[in-house]
């Protein structure tokens, strides 16, 4: 488990009166939005930003959702990328299902006298 560390740094009051909110509201609001900062960036997973923000990953969601902030937010060099390789995972599925019906059938098409022994098996 990581250690916590206590960050602080100071706010004008009538910044806060400005804002109508309480420095429990403010604080919690600039974690949730220095969250989706970093994981605008990248620099967090969807996790690590909800842990930043106080709250479930869950709940990091939902509000997102009441934001009306993308949960995802992939360019087009993001999602070409994507589809690359998912093609490229697919032909590997292919390939080896390909390869384990291979297997399948040599495996069955052995003689009913051949036999091995394990023990030489592991020695080799």
């Amino acid at each position: 488990m990581s250690r916590i560390v206590n960050i602080s740094f100071p706010v004008r009051e009538d910044i806060l009166l400005s804002l109508r909110e309480t420095k429990d509201e403010f604080t919690k609001e600039v974690l949730f939005l220095s969250a989706l900062f970093f994981y605008r960036k990248r620099k967090l997973s969807l996790g690590k930003a909800a842990e930043l923000a106080g709250y479930s990953r869950l709940a990091f969601v939902e509000k997102l959702q009441r934001e009306n902030e993308d949960i995802f937010d992939y360019n087009a060099e993001d999602m070409d990328e994507i589809f690359e390789d998912s093609k490229i995972l697919e032909g590997i599925r292919k390939e080896k299902e390909q390869f384990l019906d291979s297997v399948k059938k040599h495996r069955f098409s052995l003689s009913p006298d051949y036999r091995f022994d394990r023990e030489e098996l592991h020695e080799r």
